[in-house]
């Protein structure tokens, strides 16, 4: 939106009231292809509107199929070009690329995405006259008690209320939110038809009760309409909320010294929509929806109180992971860092199960279950595996190695509270060790956690019932200790170190997992697949290890938002060469530059500049792709905070 803004284009969020909110899928992949397909759209369109429209294209009993499109204004695409438009690394219009930089990469991400959960991509087209992407996805459903409820006090039902903007895909999409909420509705296309008709309210004897106002309006502005109808004696007291573009603080300020009453930023959101016009008529809010909240029952751990476990995990983020799970349904756990200490403390004795990671030092998972099982007092101790493996067979050998269960990494906390209790009855006579610890970190559930781009947070915190404070803890150690993860990694690739490389990523894989950090996960999985293939070649595997080093730059990028600052962390996340200070100066000058002038193809340079794949090139080109230049100006900050004389 702010990029939009700041090239003066409308952009316009469509939601057909039949469209269900409650649904079951991928918001990270859907957001993903939408912000695609969007960076495009105001990429190529120089003036005009964006509209986003989502409507239900097939409705079944336990889901629906619902189509997205985002239809911009801009340069179009030639008809004989659009079979090959998805095509990896396909332009348009090859004198495109310096114009307006990117490679097409983008599509190929939105339609591989597409058809994984199940859709169909297309576009339509023709050359100047604008571009509609469309894509189709199924969903599951939930309950319908979990859709969102709007609903408007007696009192303010059928209320009169104009709509000014002289956009008419805007004004309209306006007019159907607000009906929607039984309110009676007229527009307006500019400030002074806005003034005639609250004129013409007044004399009919039928007068406005609110009025909502587009800021950006030729011939007179928002402002300037609202500071009139103020100026008029019979709409001093009459509700004005301003509709203005992302970001425009400025406006916000001079409406305030107006008397306006409440402002919104586009693109519109029904929700905010709702709340803002509760808060300007003094309404208490109602309730719009109904969240559940993950709690221990929810998670079917009741009746595991005093059941004391041991948990055999080598990785200290994973332990405080499953202890957190574990510890809010009342079980005791103890730990083993590896497969030695396991045996050594399941001999002594106390324990109603093992949890059992597979990959540990000095005995891994397997070999300490066969000790175990050479004790004829530990024959029938039930021992669970946790393998971030989730191939076929895998759990036909945990069996076989004489273990009794088995669940696959990121721990899901149904299928291990499900599990624990297939095997293990509690003990009554044990006390729960901690009655408080459910509530850690309640305090803080309110706080919302800031975006993390590559952590799924909600089911980060879901996985940890809800625990803000644990959640940034695991989120900062693993900043603080896994910074280098992925240089080793590359180093024992590149000395054909294979079984090295795979406990690595093993490692990494499951800790992502863990961590709901789900773009590293996925690279962590395709990488560790070609690294376990003999067949394959070694050009392939880097080219793996290239999409895993960005999503673990990102991981590591976002988990700095939190105030993490490894000491060697850009030397870790790219392999950063250190600059002479008078070069890193004047680069930083140039890139200050070039963001402030929006100007990709010298931000382009500026990369090129730069060693490969360090940390400031990888940077400067992932934000000028999506003109981030506020992120590029810090960017430059950075950089040049960074000088060593």
């Amino acid at each position: 939106a702010d990029l939009a803004a700041k090239k003066d284009i409308e952009i316009v969020m469509h939601r057909n009231p039949d469209v269900p909110s409650a649904l079951i899928g991928d918001p990270l992949r859907l957001r993903q292809i939408l912000v695609n397909l969007i960076n495009n759209a105001v990429k190529f369109t120089k003036q005009g509107e964006i509209l986003i429209d989502i409507h239900l294209s097939d409705q079944q009993e336990q889901g629906v199929r619902l189509n997205f499109t985002v239809k911009d204004t801009g340069i179009g695409i030639a008809r004989e070009k659009l079979d090959t438009l998805f095509a990896s690394f396909t332009q348009a219009d090859s004198s495109t690329t310096r114009r307006y930089g990117g490679t097409g990469l983008g599509l190929t991400i939105c339609k591989q995405l597409v058809e994984l959960m199940g859709g169909t991509i297309g576009v339509e087209s023709e050359l100047g006259k604008g571009t509609s992407f469309w894509f189709e996805l199924p969903f599951e459903t939930q309950s319908s008690d979990q859709e969102p409820r709007y609903e408007i006090s007696v009192d303010l039902r059928g209320l009169k209320a104009l709509v000014t903007d002289d956009n008419d895909t805007s004004r309209e999409v306006m007019l159907e939110m607000l009906r929607s909420f039984g309110f009676q509705m007229e527009g307006a296309t500019s400030g002074e038809e806005a003034i005639a008709k609250l004129l013409q309210g007044v004399e009919d004897n039928e007068p406005f009760q609110l009025v909502l106002m587009d800021w950006k309006m030729p011939t007179m502005d928002g402002l300037e309409t609202s500071r009139k109808i103020r100026a008029n004696s019979q709409f001093t007291e009459l509700p004005i909320v301003m509709i203005t573009a992302f970001g425009r603080e400025q406006e916000r300020q001079v409406g305030e010294q107006i008397g306006i009453n409440g402002f919104l930023y586009k693109p519109i959101q029904q929700s905010l929509l709702f709340d803002t016009l509760m808060e300007v008529f003094g309404q208490k809010r109602q309730q719009t929806g109904v969240k559940k909240m993950v709690t221990k029952e929810s998670l079917q751990g009741e009746g595991l109180e005093g059941v004391k476990l041991l948990l055999a995990e080598d990785n200290p983020i994973n332990q405080e992971v499953a202890i957190n799970m574990l510890a809010e349904v009342g079980v005791q756990v103890d730990v083993a860092n590896n497969g030695v200490e396991a045996v050594e403390a399941v001999k002594r004795g106390g324990y109603q199960a093992v949890l059992m990671d597979m990959q540990m030092p000095e005995m891994d998972g397997y070999q300490a279950t066969g000790v175990i099982r050479q004790n004829v007092r530990l024959e029938q101790l039930p021992i669970i595996a946790m393998t971030a493996h989730a191939m076929q067979g895998d759990r036909e050998k945990c069996l076989e190695a004489g273990m009794n269960d088995y669940i696959s990494k990121p721990i899901d906390p149904n299928q291990l509270f499900e599990t624990i209790q297939k095997w293990v009855k509690p003990d009554k006579t044990k006390p729960r060790k901690d009655q408080a610890k459910s509530q850690s970190g309640s305090s803080e559930e309110a706080e919302r956690l800031p975006e993390l781009p590559g952590f799924d947070v909600d089911a980060g915190l879901s996985r940890l019932q809800g625990n803000r404070q644990l959640y940034v803890k695991l989120l900062r150690d693993f900043g603080r200790n896994y910074a280098t993860t992925a240089a080793e990694i590359k180093r024992s690739i590149e000395a054909s170190d294979l079984q090295e490389a795979h406990k690595r990523i093993h490692d990494l894989k499951g800790l992502a997992g863990n961590l709901s950090a789900t773009q590293l996960q996925a690279r962590a999985v395709a990488l560790e697949s070609v690294v376990k293939d003999t067949q394959a070649s070694h050009a392939e595997r880097l080219a793996r290890f290239a999409d895993l080093e960005q999503a673990m730059i990102q991981a590591l990028e976002s988990v700095r938002i939190l105030g993490v600052a490894p000491d060697a962390e850009h030397e870790a996340e790219a392999g950063q060469t250190q600059l002479a200070p008078q070069t890193a100066r004047k680069l930083a000058a140039s890139l200050r530059e070039a963001s402030k002038l929006g100007d990709v193809s010298a931000l382009s340079a500026i990369a090129e500049e730069l060693p490969a794949n360090s940390y400031y090139a990888t940077e400067i080109n992932r934000l000028s792709e999506s003109f981030e230049f506020d992120e590029l100006l810090k960017l430059a900050d950075e950089l040049e905070a960074d000088v060593k004389d």
